[in-house]
């Protein structure tokens, strides 16, 4: 399940990065520069063409290769009242 959400998470930054891109190529062509703008726009369609693939595969069946069936936690030592809590089973 977090595999989903951080595909969603990356798709989402594509996405953002892309109207960004999206939005300097306008400047660009306000300025008569014609072709760093299609070059930004290469570029912000690639992203959007890779926000769509993970956005799907965030979408699909998780592929799950671990073994165990249980969560492991994770311990902090640098964090006492973590590293107590965790290890008082």
């Amino acid at each position: 399940m977090r595999l989903s959400a951080d595909l969603r998470a990356a798709a989402l930054v594509n996405e953002t990065v892309a109207f960004e891109l999206n939005t300097a190529a306008a400047y660009f062509d306000r300025q008569g520069q014609r072709d760093v703008a299609q070059a930004l726009r290469r570029q912000a369609a690639t992203l959007l063409a890779e926000a769509s693939r993970l956005q799907a595969e965030g979408e699909g069946p998780l592929h799950d290769n671990s073994t165990s069936t249980s969560p492991m936690p994770l311990g902090v030592k640098d964090e006492p009242a973590v590293l107590e809590a965790t290890s008082s089973s």
